[in-house]
């Protein structure tokens, strides 16, 4: 709620900084950007309290060792951090990918999937069929199509993640 004040055309902070006039959640162009900002805002804590947490479990003698064999700051980064941290970003990118096919709050809160559909995600059309055009089955085959598409994505991570995670 408090993203759909900022964002307002005529007394938002968006638009006070930026010095511009944009009505960010009634425009076809602008709503959907807008949106994919505020879930990021919103989700973005998280992903780095996950980071953070995998950053602390990078032992210090890695870097030590590295250090003493002549790597510089982005060599042990390169080579020594993100090796180590790569199951805590493998986790990390899938949580991500997930919530973000399961979007739902900002579009119903701030735009109720408008302007001209332009913000409605599967989510809220399969809720749309399912609770208020009672088409209960057409729903539940939404959401299996749904389901369907996030484990052949999170199976194509898993599958591409043999590549670049270090256990």
């Amino acid at each position: 709620m408090i993203w759909k004040y900022v964002l307002d055309p005529t007394f938002g902070l968006a638009n006070h900084y930026l010095s511009a006039t944009t009505n960010w959640l009634a425009s076809p162009t602008w709503a959907l950007p807008t949106l994919i900002v505020v879930d990021w805002w919103h989700t973005i804590g998280y992903t780095f309290i996950i980071l953070l947490a995998g950053l602390q479990t990078v032992p210090a003698q890695l870097h030590e060792a590295a250090r003493v064999d002549g790597a510089n700051a982005w060599w042990r980064f390169w080579s020594v951090t993100l090796p180590v941290m790569s199951p805590t970003i493998f986790f990390a990118t899938v949580i991500t990918f997930i919530g973000a096919f399961q979007i739902f709050d900002p579009m119903v809160i701030m735009t109720q999937g408008g302007p001209d559909g332009a913000t409605r995600s599967i989510v809220q059309y399969t809720y749309e069929k399912g609770f208020q055009s009672f088409e209960i089955g057409y729903a539940a085959a939404l959401s299996l199509v749904l389901f369907v598409v996030i484990m052949i994505v999170t199976g194509l991570q898993f599958r591409l993640s043999r590549r670049w995670v270090h256990l």
